[in-house]
């Protein structure tokens, strides 16, 4: 299971950062934005075809890598563990 970051901004231009326990929920709330609320999808979760199940897309993900899937999103630091994020910040 992986966290996906989405961005949602409503009309008024706020911006809300959810984390998403589901990258097929994630790509679907991307591919399929609600109406009047524009989806930003800074991981490009987008990018992967139509899966039937969370298990599927995970294994896609598994499969290309998850530091080449964020490679060159400027979020590579979610590859990083704990510690070494700590001391990125440092």
């Amino acid at each position: 299971m992986y966290l996906t970051l989405l961005i949602i901004e409503d009309k008024s231009g706020h911006n809300y950062y959810f984390n998403f326990m589901s990258a097929l929920g994630a790509w679907q709330l991307v591919t399929n934005p609600p109406k009047n609320l524009k989806v930003l999808d800074p991981l490009n979760i987008k990018r992967l075809p139509s899966f039937k199940n969370e298990h599927k897309i995970v294994a896609a993900i598994n499969d290309l890598g998850f530091a080449k899937f964020i490679a060159g999103t400027g979020y590579e630091f979610l590859d990083l563990k704990p510690s070494e994020t700590i001391k990125q910040m440092y």
